[in-house]
């Protein structure tokens, strides 16, 4: 075996090597992840497709080269040579075998070369898909209940919902029945409000009858009063005519003239006093005083009856008033 045939054949063990190693099971795909992060991968991370395509060139070169030996080797030419030679048989099946072991050795090469990048990409992946699967197992886990919460949220709105449903039905019967008593207390007081205001007009009319009837008879009292007046003035006026005409013919005693003077005086203050706040006025007559055992008659003095004493003794100072 030739020195390049030596070196393909050690690195197809590697190869094997390599393969079983990332295909043991007991190593995870987070352990071969945490290895590949290694500082010298990272430093080796540029030149590796260079060094995969190169090494692929040079196994794809190595593989043509070992199937072109094969054919050469398993031609008729050569087969014909060694039934002639029984030596030259020996060496072309020698070179044949070689030619079959370096083609196989090549193509196994290259296809487990093909083949371990494979297995180290799929083992990242699943690393990655590993570590995205636990965290969405901890977002489902989170969302899981987050969802169960929200389902016990939702049956408390909706046992919530029920019991304020429950609770506004029972209000809405409530305020039904206090509407309908409003209603009637409504109607009630409608009922009371017009009977009032029949009542109202009723006491109206009443009180309108009553002030004309109360008219009417204050009409009536007033006429009696002028009447009932009328005739005690003509029955004062008779009583002073009568005491006049007795005191002038019976002038010459005094005592006597001071008594009937002073009687028909207080007689006439008393009159006075009932009427004063009436309408009605007593006819003008004339006040006689005494003086110089004589009478003196003093005419036209007042009209109302008014402070009678006064205006006599004003007219006559030393005289006492007898009558008038």
């Amino acid at each position: 075996m030739t020195l390049q045939w030596t070196a393909v054949a050690l690195f197809l063990y590697g190869e094997i090597a390599v393969n079983l190693i990332l295909c043991i099971p007991f190593i995870s795909a987070q352990r071969w992840r945490l290895v590949f992060s290694w500082r010298i991968w990272n430093w080796l991370s540029p030149y590796q497709n260079k060094g995969f395509f190169t090494m692929i060139m040079v196994l794809i070169v190595l593989f043509l080269d070992a199937l072109r030996e094969v054919q050469k080797y398993s031609g008729p030419e050569p087969m014909q040579d060694a039934k002639v030679n029984p030596n030259v048989y020996d060496h072309v099946h020698m070179k044949l075998f070689r030619a079959q072991r370096n083609l196989y050795i090549s193509g196994f090469s290259l296809f487990l070369w093909l083949i371990m990048r494979r297995v180290v990409t799929l083992l990242n992946q699943v690393a990655v898909t590993l570590e995205d699967s636990a965290g969405l197992r901890t977002q489902m886990g989170s969302a899981v209940k987050a969802a169960k919460q929200h389902q016990e949220d939702n049956l408390k709105l909706k046992r919530a919902l029920l019991d304020d449903e429950k609770s506004m039905s029972a209000k809405n019967e409530q305020l039904k029945l206090e509407a309908e008593k409003l209603a009637g207390q409504l109607k009630a007081a409608e009922e009371a409000v017009r009977k009032s205001h029949t009542e109202v007009e009723a006491m109206k009319r009443q009180a309108k009858g009553l002030a004309q009837e109360y008219d009417r008879l204050l009409r009536e009292h007033h006429q009696l009063q002028v009447t009932q007046t009328h005739k005690n003035i003509l029955y004062i006026s008779s009583t002073i005519l009568f005491t006049q005409i007795f005191i002038k013919f019976n002038h010459k005693n005094k005592d006597q003239h001071r008594k009937y003077s002073t009687i028909t005086f207080f007689f006439y203050e008393s009159l006075h006093e009932k009427y004063k706040h009436t309408n009605l006025y007593i006819p003008e007559i004339a006040c006689f005083v005494y003086k110089n055992d004589s009478f003196v008659e003093i005419v036209g003095l007042h009209k109302t009856c008014t402070n009678i004493y006064s205006v006599c003794y004003e007219k006559c100072p030393q005289c006492v008033p007898l009558y008038i």
